[in-house]
């Protein structure tokens, strides 16, 4: 099972980085790993600078769509 669950972790890093450049690789792998640590805290609001030290939506937010398109990740939206 464990084998079957790292194939397809790395099927998926070879998938959201595909089309990208070695610059937007690095970004869009920071992203998706940020995004388990995020979602497991209680707000469970996704915050760009907590990827990094000098992480803005601008530069960034081309990842979440990559992820996105690529099937990895859904957009949710939060309605009262």
């Amino acid at each position: 099972m464990r084998v079957a669950q790292r194939e397809i972790l790395a099927d998926y890093d070879a998938d959201m980085v595909k089309y990208a450049t070695k610059a937007e690789s690095i970004k869009t792998r920071a992203v998706y790993e940020s995004l388990t640590t995020q979602f497991a805290k209680e707000n469970r609001k996704f915050q760009y600078r907590l990827i990094g030290s000098n992480v803005c939506a601008a530069t960034y937010e081309i990842c979440l769509w990559r992820l996105k398109d690529a099937g990895l990740i859904y957009q949710c939206f939060n309605q009262p």
